[in-house]
């Protein structure tokens, strides 16, 4: 059975430049994966909020609507990452809408951990793979809304992103567009 991992995080910010140093690169504050099978199964889950052990920007809380007192009881990344580790090195392959970004976040993370993860071979970003849909780069919403005619309810929550991807990847992989 092929295993495909859908994920996306939630971040105090964006990556500033990959040679800044880990102290003042962006932390994870929600991650959320599901493992699908080849009809776009659910067959696995793993969903978190991660306290960053810094104050969120008022910017990230009007885009998430996370705030910090949300994350106050919230465990550390370093908590979750081997679960993350194992979660991605049983997949068979790996989906998210930036996936350089995402990726990136989660190796951000897992260096701070001091732990090494293997990432399978295939990966598919929907942003590149949709490009040539309107000519540019979409978002998850305007993806979502060309392919369904409609947007998606609770955008930048990990959860409601990755729901909203998994149906955007079974209709792209249906159209034969991936």
């Amino acid at each position: 059975m092929n295993r495909t991992l859908i994920y996306d995080t939630e971040t105090t910010g964006l990556i500033p430049n990959s040679v800044v140093d880990l102290r003042h690169q962006s932390h994870i504050i929600e991650f959320y994966g599901c493992v699908v099978d080849e009809g776009g199964n659910v067959i696995e889950e793993l969903e978190f909020l991660c306290d960053p052990g810094i104050p969120l920007e008022p910017v990230i809380t009007r885009i998430t609507g996370l705030t910090d007192k949300d994350l106050t009881t919230a465990r550390p990344f370093k908590d979750y990452a081997i679960a993350v580790k194992d979660l991605i090195e049983r997949c068979d392959s790996v989906v998210a809408h930036n996936l350089s970004f995402d990726e990136a976040m989660v190796g951000i993370e897992m260096r701070r951990c001091g732990v090494v993860v293997e990432w399978p071979l295939f990966r598919i970003c929907t942003v590149e793979e949709s490009e040539w849909y309107r000519g540019y780069r979409l978002s998850l919403t305007a993806l979502h809304t060309h392919l369904f005619g409609e947007e998606f309810k609770d955008a930048h929550r990990a959860r409601h992103d990755v729901e909203a991807l998994t149906r955007c990847f079974v209709e792209m992989r249906k159209r034969g567009d991936l």
